[in-house]
């Protein structure tokens, strides 16, 4: 089982590109990493996944007065006036919070944005996504959100092994289609920042891999990433990256992912 999570990890490889990483929306929990020199040309925002904080979408809507944008969460039903007061902003309430189920039912404009934390629900999404839809945008941020299972505790040995078989395969299948998702993802994109979701600590498998189980990602289009490397940054950056939960410290060293 190690083998499926440690195939996983491994595709998480942070590139240093072409261009200004800059933070958008709230210092903390809501606020995400993005390109600068691209924001200008994206004529479309796709956000999945809003919850009570609209900073991200704020800040995006009054910097770029032609940026329109398509807003989709189960539990909002409307968007509020003060901070977009006009009608380039679509909301959509529906019961799957992820675009009817996939992105691929989506229109997605070029050089479009994507925003999604929709609580584990990105892994089908963008499994199910038509690729064609995926190569439209230019830049994505995304929570990722790694469910690992584990026995209870307080199991008789012989139920304790008895689970541990059963979730181990379970487990399997849940880091395969991380791994395919994100391989799909990266046929198309790089991956240029990531940042630690601190909600939940690290986790631990056996003794040798530990992982933050929520990650936020960002990526940028290969075609418009210019010429890039494999980074030698360490994470978080101070003064881009801060903790979500500001009762507790940001999690260190979330990268090399895994180790």
């Amino acid at each position: 089982m190690a083998d499926e999570i440690s195939k996983f990890f491994k595709t998480i490889q942070i590139m240093d590109c072409e261009g200004t990483k800059i933070r958008v929306g709230s210092r903390n929990d809501g606020g995400y990493i993005l390109l600068k020199e691209l924001l200008p040309k994206a004529d479309m925002l796709l956000s999945f996944g809003i919850g009570d904080n609209w900073e991200f979408e704020s800040e995006l809507y009054g910097k770029f007065p032609d940026m329109q944008m398509k807003l989709f969460d189960p539990d909002i039903h409307k968007v509020p006036e003060s901070e977009f007061p006009d009608d380039r902003v679509s909301l959509y309430c529906h019961p799957m919070g992820v675009g009817y189920g996939t992105l691929g039912l989506t229109t997605v404009p070029p050089d479009s944005i994507l925003k999604a934390d929709v609580e584990w629900a990105e892994w089908d999404a963008l499994l199910n996504a038509s690729p064609g839809a995926l190569a439209r945008f230019s830049q994505m941020v995304i929570e990722f959100h790694m469910v690992h299972v584990e026995p209870r505790d307080g199991l008789t040995q012989y139920f304790h092994y008895f689970y541990q078989n059963v979730f181990n395969k379970i487990n399997n299948q849940l880091f395969r289609k991380y791994h395919d998702v994100m391989e799909r993802l990266l046929d198309k994109f790089w991956i240029f920042h990531i940042h630690a979701n601190n909600s939940l600590p690290k986790m631990w498998i056996g003794d040798d891999i530990a992982f933050p189980p929520l990650l936020e990602i960002s990526l940028v289009r290969k075609d418009l990433a210019g010429d890039v490397k494999p980074t030698e940054q360490h994470f978080p950056i101070s003064w881009l990256d801060a903790p979500n939960k500001t009762d507790r410290p940001d999690i260190q060293r979330p990268y090399p992912v895994g180790v």
